[in-house]
């Protein structure tokens, strides 16, 4: 799952849920292996702290939302995002 897939699903009310996982080892792998879906919001492998990540995730997501509200005439591919 991308940030612009997950804009996209809100955009047509899908609800999400992300866990963050705490600390240098993150979730556990027995929660990752139960999820269908892994978004990393740096698109790159790149950690971060998680108060970090906790505030980019919703405002990367919300900004693409909004950009793609504001340009509905424009290709979404026009912005420039990690993801």
């Amino acid at each position: 799952m991308t940030a612009m897939d997950a804009a996209q699903g809100i955009l047509h009310h899908d609800s999400y849920l992300f866990l963050v996982g705490l600390g240098r080892k993150g979730l556990p792998k027995s929660i990752i292996k139960q999820t269908s879906n892994h978004l990393d919001i740096s698109s790159e492998g790149t950690s971060c702290e998680t108060c970090t990540a906790m505030g980019a995730i919703p405002a990367y997501i919300m900004g693409l939302v909004e950009g793609i509200k504001s340009n509905k005439h424009k290709s979404h591919k026009s912005f420039k995002h990690f993801s």
